[in-house]
């Protein structure tokens, strides 16, 4: 039963949306525990029913794709409509729980839960095969962003705005080289990506450009975030080191080790910074 709904939630990826959402708490100004613990357990269950939503919204794509027709509601395991219950008592308990953090994380929560569930999986992801990743990219990116909210009353500040663009950036190059690698799968359920439909040469293309991107934004990041030399004696080596697995990928069309650095660098990317920080307020301490 555990081992289903862990499944039907994706925690790898709810594991991944956690770990974003603390450390875009942890650049905040503030800090306090209990209020971390409210946010965490709150983006728990408000992203585990949001992609339980999204299982019971794709079942039946799911169920022509290899990759993901062993899910529990391809299986017959749960069916569509205790899926979308459970979805939605999910995410009612996770918005609740965001209540005690404060109304911007919950409105911001909010919109999540609609450009993701509604938008990006009834409409946009079978409809445009280059706009999608952009769309979904915009949910995709807002964890980080609504852990920055529960630390500040405003997010409009640039800080903000280099958390929400890093991991907006990293989703694109993240996504294509994903479906470059199941392209079969995509094409078996007619979901229009850009590998079926532009062709190998274009994607590559486009991964390599939004590659360049991702990692001068990850170099720029003194510029927006209160960091030292140290972030970038780390920072460089790991974006050499990808586009080094770029250029793999491109030669090889081996997947896998490109994937997985863009992966590490995300969390690298983000997590230095606070490390950073708390060692340039330890030197001002003396």
């Amino acid at each position: 039963m555990i081992k289903n709904y862990l499944k039907l939630s994706k925690f790898g990826i709810v594991f991944l949306v956690l770990l974003t959402t603390l450390l875009g708490y942890i650049l905040g100004p503030n800090f306090s525990y209990s209020v971390l613990c409210f946010l965490i357990a709150g983006i728990y269950w408000v992203s585990s029913g949001s992609f339980i939503l999204n299982q019971a919204s794709e079942h039946l794509l799911d169920s022509q794709m290899n990759r993901t027709k062993n899910r529990p509601i391809p299986k017959g395991v749960v069916s569509p409509d205790a899926a979308r219950i459970l979805g939605w008592l999910s995410v009612l308990l996770g918005l609740f729980l965001l209540m005690y953090v404060n109304i911007l994380s919950v409105l911001l929560a909010v919109i999540t839960i609609l450009l993701y569930n509604f938008f990006y999986t009834l409409r946009w992801k079978k409809k445009y095969p280059y706009g999608a990743v952009f769309f979904g990219a915009i949910p995709g990116a807002m964890p980080v962003v609504i852990g920055y909210s529960a630390n500040t009353s405003s997010i409009l500040s640039i800080e903000c705005g280099y958390l929400f663009l890093i991991m907006f950036l990293w989703q694109i190059p993240h996504f294509w080289s994903l479906a470059f690698h199941y392209k079969k799968d995509y094409s078996q359920a007619k979901i229009p990506v850009l590998p079926i439909y532009f062709g190998e040469d274009k994607t590559f293309f486009h991964i390599g450009l939004y590659t360049l991107s991702y990692v001068g934004l990850a170099l720029l990041a003194p510029l927006f975030l209160n960091t030292s030399f140290i972030y970038l004696i780390i920072a460089l080596p790991l974006c050499l080191k990808i586009l080094f697995e770029y250029y793999c990928f491109y030669r090889q069309k081996n997947w896998l080790p490109f994937f997985s650095w863009l992966n590490i660098s995300l969390l690298v990317f983000l997590s230095v910074p606070f490390l950073d920080q708390k060692m340039i307020s330890f030197y001002l301490s003396f």
